[in-house]
């Protein structure tokens, strides 16, 4: 179909209107490749204002082409940012099962047949973190290990508080009572 077999809109102002908040509600960096349109939109309500009918409808298929060019356009975005989404949550279930098992080697680990205390963990988390390139943090420095001591590495702002792990070696401990390490 050409601009001459399209049937423009009874109420172009209207359609023109609707186009333009479409297009403005756009994401910034979908909407920089709007720039064209919009001044089409500006041009196709001159022509209304002036009663260039023919000058109108051409515009305003070419709005209508730009629409549909974009269509395809964002639903490759779309796609795009989609599977990056579904990368970054890959990446943080990932760095979630690598966490549970470092926390699950260190629950095991036994000297001369006793587990070792989750107080004498703790140090050895942030250094298994810290060797697999995680790099943690101390959130707030203190020279003894405390309920509220937390770590905080990169892939988990929020981190793990000392009381977490201490709970999270006793579950892990629970489940693999017969393993060591």
């Amino acid at each position: 179909m050409d601009a001459e077999e399209w049937t423009m809109p009874n109420d172009v102002l209207s359609w023109l209107n609707e186009v333009e908040e479409s297009v403005k509600s756009l994401p910034d960096e979908v909407r920089e490749g709007f720039s064209v349109t919009l001044d089409r939109i500006e041009m196709a309500r001159e022509f209304h204002r002036k009663g260039l009918t023919n000058k109108l409808k051409r515009t305003c298929y070419r709005i209508l082409r730009d629409l549909e060019n974009a269509r395809s356009d964002l639903d490759s975005h779309d796609a795009v940012k989609m599977r990056d989404r579904q990368s970054e949550r890959a990446k943080k279930d990932r760095k979630d099962e690598d966490i549970e098992e470092i926390i699950l080697e260190l629950a095991l680990m036994k000297i001369n047949g006793d587990y070792l205390k989750a107080k004498d963990l703790w140090p050895l988390f942030f250094s298994k973190l810290d060797s697999e390139g995680y790099g943690p943090k101390l959130e707030k420095p203190a020279e003894k290990i405390t309920e509220k001591q937390r770590y905080i590495w990169d892939g988990r702002p929020k981190g793990l508080k000392y009381t977490s792990f201490r709970n999270k070696i006793k579950e892990k401990r629970k489940e693999n009572p017969q393993n060591s390490f």
